[in-house]
């Protein structure tokens, strides 16, 4: 197991998580403010605890934290009205959608038998049961 790879994987992790700060940081923007669930204040909350986590794990490894991100794609394609809002029910979808690929991206760290066991242990009990809780309350927010 090499600290530079699981330092690169968990730079990707990171960059994920910081685009998903931005990406609920756009949905709390400009989803029509009548129809904003409350509960994505909360996920981009979990969001930015994430994102420390990960940023402190990298540096206890002697790494550099990576700065860079981008906004869902699935989130940056909704569409938007013409005020410039965003219907609830597609960003919803889209915010879904980014959060499975986040948990894609959790499970590969996982899988990887050059990721250290205590970044597994990290993900295993602390970053995937949030993403997992993310995806049940998006999907429950479809249906309400």
């Amino acid at each position: 197991m090499s600290t530079k790879h699981c330092i690169d994987v968990c730079n990707h992790l990171l960059r994920g998580e910081r685009s998903a700060v931005e990406t609920y940081d756009l949905a709390l923007r400009d989803i029509d403010k009548s129809a904003t669930p409350p509960e994505l204040a909360d996920i981009r909350t979990d969001h930015v605890n994430a994102l420390a986590t990960l940023t402190e794990n990298v540096r206890s490894m002697d790494g550099t934290p990576d700065l860079e991100s981008e906004i869902w794609d699935t989130f940056a394609e909704a569409s938007h009205d013409s005020a410039g809002s965003i219907d609830s029910r597609a960003a919803l979808k889209a915010l879904e959608a980014g959060e499975k690929d986040a948990r894609r991206d959790y499970e590969s760290a996982l899988a990887d038998e050059d990721v250290m066991s205590e970044c597994k242990a990290m993900i295993r009990s602390k970053l995937l049961p949030l993403v997992d809780q993310h995806i049940a309350t998006l999907i429950r927010l479809q249906t309400e």
